[in-house]
């Protein structure tokens, strides 16, 4: 499964989301609370990067303390485009900062969460992911390793997803990056791998944070890298920050 529980580092509001399948992490917010909505589309793709169709989600979040946030999603979702949206996920996670880019020179969080999938096999998911960024003359740079432990005999006992990224930003408006995704790692050490082997995804994003504004916006696509992997993938997000 491909791994979205948005999480990336540094204070700079360009830089709140940069990416699309790698994150958000409760600094990237400025200690703030957040509410955002997303729209994705995927060929061939899997939860939780995106369903193997149309994705509307609704995500919120705030801290507790300095170092402790939380958030939540749900999510709508079809296979069928002629059929009306209906529920597909629900979830939500606690992240804790471990290490301040501005004291420590490179920012590192781990979180653990839960996500229920009601589409189509009503499956209980345990997830837990540990998230590092750091920032660099106008560059960030991401990386996430991420596990989930679907509670189905029908999956993989357990799930093992890393991505990276790294964005350039071009103005104080204006942000571009690239990601990859690697999903069910797992099958590199597995004899037998119940949802398929490794897959691999690479996209590009675009990052919109308007001077003044609360809200910012982000879009990008990606493609499979193997015969496997999802065939497309396109995601839009908005995030407002309050």
């Amino acid at each position: 499964m491909f791994f979205i529980a948005l999480i990336a580092t540094a204070p700079a509001p360009a830089e709140d989301v940069p990416y699309l399948f790698s994150g958000i992490t409760p600094d990237k917010q400025g200690n703030r609370h957040f509410f955002g909505a997303s729209f994705s589309y995927g060929d061939r793709s899997s939860r939780p990067v995106a369903v193997d169709g149309v994705e509307v989600k609704f995500f919120s979040g705030f801290p507790l303390s300095d170092t402790i946030s939380i958030k939540g999603f749900y999510g709508l979702e079809t296979y069928d485009l002629t059929k009306d949206l209906s529920t597909g996920s629900a979830g939500g996670d606690v992240a804790v900062k471990i290490l301040d880019e501005v004291r420590h020179g490179l920012s590192l969080y781990a979180s653990a969460g839960y996500r229920r999938e009601f589409q189509p096999s009503g499956t209980d998911v345990a997830t837990g992911s540990v998230t590092f960024g750091k920032s660099v003359k106008g560059f960030n740079l991401l990386g996430v390793f991420y596990l989930e432990k679907p509670f189905s005999k029908e999956r993989d006992s357990v799930d093992v997803i890393t991505s990276a990224a790294a964005s350039y930003s071009f103005t104080n408006w204006l942000r571009w990056g690239v990601e990859y995704v690697g999903e069910d790692l797992e099958d590199i050490w597995e004899a037998e791998e119940a949802e398929g082997g490794a897959r691999h995804l690479a996209a590009t994003v675009v990052n919109l944070s308007p001077d003044g504004w609360t809200t910012q916006f982000t879009m990008g696509w990606g493609i499979g890298l193997t015969a496997g992997s999802a065939a497309s993938v396109g995601r839009f997000l908005m995030l407002i920050n309050f």
